[in-house]
């Protein structure tokens, strides 16, 4: 009689654990979807010119960290590239490999540079002349940069403040762009390349990093230097992302 009254008691307690972790979900969710409508609503009272401002931003925003993603892929890791870089086209490429060993630009050195580009840049693409009735201060952005294995994620803070017949309008909600481009894996393939080269420099073999599932492209330059473009095979021409670097053996 006791075991039975002790196994009641134990269902008891379960289901009032189980209760509260139900609640608590549906409190959080009931938070979520308030402070979504809050911001649907903040957005919809904004005075049209303020409306176009901030979608102008957030097209500025993606339009600029695309530009970035590009720009730093086509220059091994940097929107500014070091001295030592090879100047080819439009593009100075940056050292992966040099005299033996390896000068690739790191995963965080990537990340660094595309936010420095979005931050240099997204100020300068928003036409802010165009807006002649709103006086406009606006505070330097800040950009974090995730890499994930099949897409980019960048999320940008972007502080702007307009004022408009005495009133003040704050646009400071967070702009966040989602590029399907694989920048991750597109690096992670060329880090493994340059580790391949400055290992062997004499017996690079092109042929055994194509199992990387990546197109490789090896431009000899002569006079010992050469630039190793990768890029990403499993999306149609327009989403691939390409990443090149510069040997000099």
């Amino acid at each position: 009689m006791q075991k039975r009254g002790q196994i009641t008691l134990f269902v008891i307690l379960g289901m009032i654990v189980i209760g509260a972790v139900a609640l608590g979900f549906y409190l959080r969710q009931q938070t979520a979807s308030k402070e979504v409508a809050e911001e649907a609503a903040g957005l919809s009272t904004l005075p049209p010119d303020l409306a176009e401002l901030r979608e102008e931003i957030d097209g500025c925003a993606k339009l600029v960290s695309d530009e970035a993603l590009y720009l730093v892929g086509q220059q091994g890791g940097y929107s500014l590239a070091p001295d030592d870089a090879i100047v080819s086209g439009d593009y100075s490429i940056a050292l992966g490999v040099a005299s033996g060993a390896r000068t690739l630009a790191s995963e965080d050195t990537l990340k660094s540079e595309i936010a420095s580009y979005v931050e240099s840049f997204l100020p300068e693409c928003v036409n802010y002349a165009s807006y002649q009735d709103l006086e406009i201060f606006d505070q330097p952005a800040e950009t974090s940069v995730n890499l994930n294995d099949e897409k980019t994620d960048l999320k940008i803070e972007y502080k702007v403040t307009a004022q408009k017949d005495g009133n003040t309008y704050n646009l400071f909600e967070p702009y966040e762009v989602e590029l399907p481009l694989r920048v991750k894996k597109v690096y992670e393939s060329s880090s493994k390349i340059a580790d391949e080269i400055a290992s062997s420099p004499k017996d690079f073999d092109v042929t055994k990093v194509l199992s990387y599932g990546m197109d490789v492209d090896v431009n000899n330059l002569g006079n010992g230097f050469m630039v190793i473009l990768v890029k990403d095979k499993k999306h149609d021409m327009e989403k691939n992302y390409e990443f090149q670097f510069g040997v000099a053996l």
